[in-house]
């Protein structure tokens, strides 16, 4: 496992993801918040420097999700979260072999967002589910930062913005200066919200599949300490770029 770069706000590492979560102290971790591979076994590629690399196939995206979640558990503080966001290839799978490793189920986001193609010859998929899991059933909830939306229907006594439900609508624009040229980026506006209400200032938070590095940004924007990680060499030059230069 190689370390790639280090500050004192996070860690980048260079490694296999199993090997690195397999390498995190017990009970050391607040939050998980990952994106791995969907499964499309396709070729990708970075925008910014036309580089390419194949996306794993669907049955070895769950062997791997398998793996990482045992590890995962082990990390996992007793109030932290782990929070996976899937696309439909896997993510009926990954909810059920987490029950089996013994993760209690907290729910789901769906997130939805404005990119892609529309219908043509099947059905647009335009939306991801970031399924929530923790170690016990008291984990770390901080209502107060929950994100709010603006009321569709305002009215007496309810005029105020109301918390967010669990769809979510963001979409970062192909435009927007947040880009990095990384295919799948996450937006930090989505991952924003997980930091602050279930993480406190100095508490680390982990991604096994660090790709374009949204969330160790995301982690060291809110003061929190990130170890991020990935075994592309292209992740890892655009993470470099990102988080330490």
């Amino acid at each position: 496992m190689q370390l790639v770069n280090s500050a004192n706000y996070g860690n980048l590492y260079h490694s296999d993801a199993t090997q690195f979560m397999r390498n995190l102290p017990q009970n050391s971790v607040q939050l998980i918040w990952t994106d791995p591979p969907f499964g499309t076994n396709n070729i990708q590629r970075n925008n910014a420097t036309n580089k390419q690399y194949k996306d794993l196939s669907i049955d070895e995206v769950i062997k791997l999700l398998v793996d990482i979640g045992y590890a995962a558990y082990q990390a996992l503080t007793d109030t932290g979260v782990i929070a996976i966001c899937l696309d439909y290839r896997s993510v009926h799978q990954v909810y059920c072999e987490m029950l089996k490793i013994g993760f209690i189920p907290q729910g789901e986001i769906i997130w939805t967002f404005g990119l892609g193609r529309g219908a043509t010859k099947w059905w647009a998929n335009k939306h991801n589910t970031i399924l929530l899991f923790s170690k016990t059933t008291n984990p770390l909830f901080q209502e107060e930062f929950v994100p709010t939306v603006i009321r569709k229907a305002p009215k007496k006594g309810y005029e105020d913005n109301k918390k967010v439900s669990s769809v979510w609508d963001i979409t970062l624009s192909n435009t927007d200066a947040e880009r990095v040229g990384y295919p799948n980026q996450k937006p930090l506006d989505l991952i924003k919200p997980f930091i602050e209400v279930h993480t406190k200032v100095g508490d680390y938070v982990v991604d096994p599949f660090g790709g374009s590095g949204s969330t160790a940004h995301a982690a060291k924007l809110l003061n929190r300490n990130f170890i991020t990680n990935d075994n592309n060499e292209v992740a890892i030059e655009v993470m470099q770029k990102r988080l330490f230069e």
